[in-house]
């Protein structure tokens, strides 16, 4: 027969195991971002990526960028289109490290890129190798 201790104790250890399961079920998705964190970063996002080199091939641009999740469990995937005459025209993809603590994307794909993230609105800037600063980008979650 086993006693009402070590009764309580089993019930509370499987109450607690039952507990750890639904938290990570709905905690985390399957390439390790929260999923409040896919809710917010996941996603099209709009704005302005404004040209820092002047009398320069580089010209300002409205710009849609496509989030989603990458291959690894911090990436993600930026998918931008520039808008020419209202419509988008794509740029190409690029992969980006997700860094949830300091709310950051970064890569370093054609230059160095980095992103801030703020709820609905990113800020981010592409410097050259030689440290020129390229281009400044501010975006809107749509």
């Amino acid at each position: 027969m086993i006693s009402k201790g070590i009764l309580a104790l089993t019930l509370i250890m499987a109450m607690l195991f039952v507990g750890c399961l639904a938290a990570d079920r709905s905690g985390t998705g399957s390439n390790g971002t929260s999923a409040t964190v896919q809710t917010q970063l996941f996603g099209d996002w709009s704005g302005d990526s404004i040209c820092q080199v002047k009398n320069s091939p580089c010209h300002d641009e409205n710009v849609v960028y496509h989030i989603s999740k990458g291959d690894g469990p911090d990436l993600v995937v930026v998918n931008a289109d520039k808008i020419v005459d209202g419509k988008a025209e794509n740029m190409g993809t690029l992969d980006f490290k997700y860094d949830a603590k300091a709310k950051t994307l970064v890569s370093e794909s054609y230059g160095h890129w980095v992103f801030y993230i703020k709820d609905n609105k990113m800020d981010g800037t592409l410097t050259k190798a030689d440290g020129t600063l390229f281009r400044k980008i501010s975006l809107t979650k749509i």
